[in-house]
């Protein structure tokens, strides 16, 4: 086994083991008046618990679960956010977990930073979350993906490392391939991470105060008039893969998870028609979220301004054609 092999499979290990044994649930609630209110529930299991305590490592989990560490994280969560409300309290199986509420004036200023933030990256830069960006549609998108008169919501990464800069006449080398030696090895691990794994819980969640008219990523319920967009969404002890097998079980996706292969065939092939198909994990491609602007929104962005639909002369927006109002009692 090459060195590289070495230090890749003890990495995987550490990461698949800390992460079987959480579960985080984060709920992103946009408002008519363009703030938004953050509710994220996170969870270590006992067994995560006991095999970190007493333990001389740079993380300690049950610090995490702590108002101190709500409150450090939040410095890099946008400008203006506040936290609402924090609790600690026992979960199942002897679980702990901890209940956090933040409140932000401005979506646009939002940035989501996971419970891990690496002790040594103390620049905001250097944080690794994802920033909220929020725009109006003047025009309608020539596939008519979106129309004119509508607000979008994506979110990007941001913080993360950036590669070394290449020759502009190389392309970026890919991942490399599997070596029948690698596979064996992450495939001999198989079984111990696929137990490890099963209370996994990782669910992220966009919830806007209209509907959700389209995204360019797929949404579920989309013909129920859904006011939410999932962004991650996934149980190791529910999800299947693409042929209604435990996910887990599926040995190419495990050897792909084991070398932290995120963007691999075999899983975007496992997932593929998760929008339809609620076995399925959900995880985020990219693309925004489109609703009706609220009365705050159209004022801020469209008052005054010209749309142009495909085929048609640009006209002035009106907010009684493209805004949204509350439902009636």
């Amino acid at each position: 086994m090459t060195n590289s092999n070495r230090i890749r499979i003890p990495l995987a290990a550490l990461l698949l083991t800390a992460a079987g044994c959480l579960q985080i649930e984060t709920k992103i609630a946009l408002h008519p008046d363009g703030s938004a209110t953050i509710t994220e529930r996170l969870n270590f299991s006992r067994k995560l618990l006991d095999m970190a305590a007493g333990k001389d490592l740079p993380l300690q989990l049950e610090t995490l679960l702590t108002r101190k560490a709500a409150l450090e994280r939040m410095q890099h969560m946008g400008k203006g956010i506040k936290l609402v409300s924090h609790q600690t309290r026992s979960g199942p199986k002897g679980s702990k977990e901890s209940v956090t509420v933040f409140n932000i004036p401005d979506l646009a200023d939002f940035v989501y930073v996971s419970p891990f933030i690496p002790a040594r990256e103390k620049g905001p830069d250097r944080i690794p979350g994802l920033k909220t960006v929020v725009w109006p549609t003047y025009h309608d998108h020539h596939s008519w993906a979106y129309l004119a008169g509508w607000m979008c919501v994506s979110f990007r990464p941001v913080g993360l490392p950036k590669p070394p800069a290449k020759p502009k006449d190389k392309p970026a080398p890919p991942m490399p391939g599997r070596s029948p030696l690698e596979s064996q090895a992450f495939r001999d691990l198989r079984p111990v991470f696929r137990d490890l794994m099963k209370t996994m819980k990782i669910k992220i969640v966009f919830e806007s105060y209209a509907p959700v008219l389209t995204t360019r990523f797929g949404w579920r319920n989309a013909n129920a008039g859904t006011h939410k967009a999932d962004l991650i969404d996934f149980a190791a002890d529910h999800n299947m893969d693409a042929r209604s097998f435990p996910f887990l079980e599926n040995e190419e996706v495990m050897v792909d998870l084991l070398r932290l292969d995120f963007g691999s065939n075999w899983l975007k092939n496992n997932v593929r028609g998760w929008q339809t198909n609620r076995t399925l994990p959900v995880l985020h491609s990219g693309g925004g979220i489109f609703f009706r602007p609220s009365a705050h929104y159209f004022n801020k962005h469209f008052k005054g301004k010209m749309l142009k639909h495909h085929f048609k002369p640009a006209i002035p927006a009106k907010f009684e054609s493209i805004g949204w109002r509350p439902p009636k009692p």
